[in-house]
């Protein structure tokens, strides 16, 4: 396929100053170009690949490898394949085990999406050196894109192995991971899985399914499950630290755990050592579901006394901290505090704030509960302080709009620590890969100006920081009804320094923001609106003509279910006390109730998400087949839909790629598939 292509697009003339050229003046095109090359990479420029490419030239008598290989990539880059593959070409006839030329090769076989190819050209260059390049990690990429999840996870387990600081590696690793369950307890693989979940700086959510499967089997394998064989097992310690528990059949056991350590360790206000990390890492796991697991009545007295007679040591302590008895009084603050945290997050409850008026010494406390404590008291200090300092387009006066805001101050969604890992990229030639028939004449980038994003509707931040940090260039402005939720994305961008501009107001009010975007993401938020139309008018007369508008909308087919419950429920639960109910009675019914569904749901393991999934305030629905009349009334056409089934990303659907798509074809899958959009509808549109 490559040579016939070059045959018809090889250039045609050569610089007949090339032949007077040595390989010191060869070398000294390419250190020029690469830096070009790098520049236009890094800012998005296309004024400088097209520098790079006149730089590095066309002519064909060049011998020089790096050169040959960089004029591929600026091709490549360009979206010139067909000269791309013939300087290639050009390159392995001088030197065909050249690792550097085949893996570029693959990347451009990777870019056409001829997988075979690409896993063919990866393939070699790893024999030839599995470190001169990226070739072997692309390569289990490959296979992941193949649906070979399975062979492309233990390809980058072992790359891993040795390239432990990889991030990008790390995070392939996890994106392999999240479709796969263990068939049985491997010991080899929970060693593995207990370390990358200690892994800094980094979503470790897609190793939910892996890890929780290799517990029940490790459970099941075992003939008595005791507490002492519980606070021993690694795997499970490091799933409770750092991993949000989404599964009934764990909960239920760690319910029953925790009450019986509640029971024993409050008469003497001791916890045996043997214990103490086992306590100390359900509090971690209490803090990432908010406390959401069911309590009996007489484990919430037993909390109640617990609190106020912390509350009493607390102020016995700030009272006479010279005291013959202080010692004494610290250590039952601290053993109160870790069973406290196992059913309360500080922020939740009143001794929070008493740890910080009291400014109690945790630095002698066990290094586990010190560490918990500290980072959750200065989490809400930095969130405190962060309020104040989000300005604010417009006062919130819907009275739907009011209410919603009111429920994400209460419980601000999704709470998230990390924003995970990708490569950067552009945002206008990811758009262009995913939707090639409809964007093919979409260039927005205009050289050292970013293109100007709204996250309309950004909740605690999250994606708006993934945007920022894995797409360049974008000028971010992220805009939310919650002062708290807000709080938290200011936070983590001022920790990762990325300047986004946060701004508090209501999304029908946008305009008195006087900016205009060439690109807005509005996900999951228009159907919490009084009326979504007015919402998506609103924010389609801030787009600039011709700009994109990313909307993401409740399913009717995916969502029945909930629908179906939400009715049941009415008046929706939206305490604390009142969705730890809610869970309990559903987990009650099992997996063998028609409740089922929302039960594998993993919003469904924390009280802010379980409100947001089931309890919202208001909330719309909608068939994909009527969006185009929708999409129409705000001046806007369809572009396409994102594929829904992220686990085989290079599935056909009626023949065609998902972002080819229109709306009556989609509806036409979801008939037969209904459950298909459970994530939503995830689609772009552009303005006219």
């Amino acid at each position: 396929m490559a040579s016939a292509l070059l045959r018809a697009n090889a250039p045609a003339r050569a610089d007949s100053s090339a032949h007077s050229r040595s390989v010191r003046e060869w070398k000294d095109i390419w250190l020029a170009a690469s830096e070009l090359y790098r520049q236009a990479n890094n800012h998005q420029a296309s004024t400088r690949l097209e520098q790079a490419a006149r730089l590095a030239g066309e002519d064909n008598d060049c011998q020089y490898l790096p050169l040959l290989n960089l004029r591929a990539r600026i091709r490549m880059r360009q979206g010139h394949s067909n000269l791309a593959w013939h300087w290639i070409q050009q390159g392995l006839a001088i030197k065909p085990d050249s690792s550097s030329l085949l893996y570029t090769a693959g990347l451009l076989a990777l870019e056409q999406k001829d997988l075979n190819q690409a896993e063919h050209y990866f393939a070699h260059a790893s024999r030839i050196s599995k470190v001169s390049t990226r070739a072997p990690v692309y390569l289990a990429h490959v296979h992941w894109l193949q649906g070979r999840a399975v062979e492309a996870f233990e390809e980058y387990r072992e790359l891993v192995r040795t390239r432990k600081e990889d991030e990008l590696l790390r995070s392939r690793l996890l994106l392999a991971a999240g479709s796969i369950t263990a068939d049985h307890y491997l010991p080899d693989l929970a060693a593995d899985l207990t370390e990358y979940l200690q892994w800094p700086n980094i979503d470790t959510t897609p190793l939910r399914p892996m890890v929780q499967s290799l517990l029940h089997h490790q459970l099941q394998a075992t003939d008595s499950v005791t507490v002492e064989w519980l606070a021993d097992n690694t795997l499970l310690q490091a799933a409770l630290q750092h991993l949000l528990l989404a599964d009934g059949g764990l909960e239920n056991l760690l319910t029953q755990l925790r009450s019986s350590i509640l029971t024993s360790c409050t008469t003497s206000l001791a916890i045996p050592q043997a214990l103490l990390a086992l306590v100390i890492n359900i509090g971690w796991q209490t803090r990432l579901n908010e406390g959401a697991w069911a309590e009996s009545s007489r484990e919430t007295g037993l909390l109640q006394s617990l609190e106020l007679l912390c509350l009493k040591l607390i102020q016995l302590d700030a009272g006479d901290a010279n005291s013959k008895d202080h010692n004494d009084q610290q250590r039952a603050i601290a053993a109160v505090t870790a069973l406290f945290l196992m059913y309360r997050p500080l922020a939740r409850s009143s001794l929070g704030e008493a740890l910080i008026t009291a400014s109690i010494d945790t630095s002698h406390w066990p290094a586990g509960l010190h560490q918990r404590v500290q980072d959750e008291l200065q989490e809400q200090q930095a969130l405190q302080e962060q309020i104040p300092a989000i300005p604010s387009f417009a006062p919130v006066t819907d009275t739907v709009s009011c209410r919603v805001q009111a429920q994400y101050n209460q419980h601000p969604y999704p709470r998230w620590n990390d924003a995970g890992t990708w490569q950067v990229s552009s945002y206008p030639d990811t758009l262009r890969h995913h939707f090639s028939r409809s964007l093919r004449d979409w260039y927005p980038e205009r050289d050292h100006q970013p293109l100007r994003m709204l996250v309309a509707g950004c909740g605690t931040g999250r994606h708006a920081l993934r945007l920022a940090r894995f797409f360049t260039p974008l000028a971010i402005t992220a805009v939310d009804l919650s002062h708290q939720a807000l709080a938290w994305g200011r936070w983590q961008a001022e920790y990762q320094n990325q300047p986004i501009d946060w701004q508090q107001g209501d999304l029908l009010d946008i305009a008195n923001l006087g900016q205009t975007f060439d690109v807005i993401e509005c996900s999951g938020v228009l159907h919490h609106m009084d009326n979504p139309l007015a919402g998506l008018k609103a924010l389609a007369n801030v787009l600039e003509s011709g700009g994109l508008i990313k909307i993401a909308l409740y399913s009717r087919s995916a969502r029945r279910h909930i629908s179906a419950l939400r009715e049941q429920l009415r008046p929706l639960p939206s305490t604390d006390t009142a969705l730890r109910k809610l869970r309990a009675h559903l987990l009650q019914q099992g997996q063998e109730s028609h409740w089922n569904r929302i039960l594998t749901s993993p919003d469904f393991y924390s009280l802010s998400a379980c409100r947001d999934l089931l309890c919202h305030e208001q909330e719309w629905v909608f068939d994909i087949a009527a969006i185009d009349s929708w999409l129409d009334q705000a001046n806007l056409d369809w572009v396409g839909m994102l594929a829904p089934d992220q686990n085989s990303p290079q599935r056909q659907w009626l023949g065609q790629r998902a972002g080819d798509l229109s709306p009556a074809e989609w509806a036409t899958i979801e008939q037969q598939q209904p459950d298909l959009f459970a994530g939503m509808y995830q689609f772009y549109a552009r303005k006219r």
